[in-house]
């Protein structure tokens, strides 16, 4: 990996990388089912939630100002 990303690429690094892309696709289908169960098999809440989880996910990398 050192070619490519330089001597500062470890290993661990690509799974956290794997466990960010993923987790949010298998999360969502939950989310989104839950929420539909919620609300008594409605499809207009999953939109609007799923909007107020992303802002929710954007004020938690906000603070993020670097990566060792």
């Amino acid at each position: 990996f050192g070619l490519w990303f330089g001597n500062r690429f470890q290993p661990r690094d690509l799974g956290m990388w794997g466990l960010g892309q993923n987790l949010g696709q298998a999360a969502g289908p939950i989310f989104a089912g839950l929420i539909v169960i919620i609300s008594a098999g409605e499809y207009g809440p999953v939109w609007p939630a799923g909007f107020v989880i992303v802002l929710l996910a954007a004020l938690f990398v906000l603070p993020i100002r670097r990566v060792r």
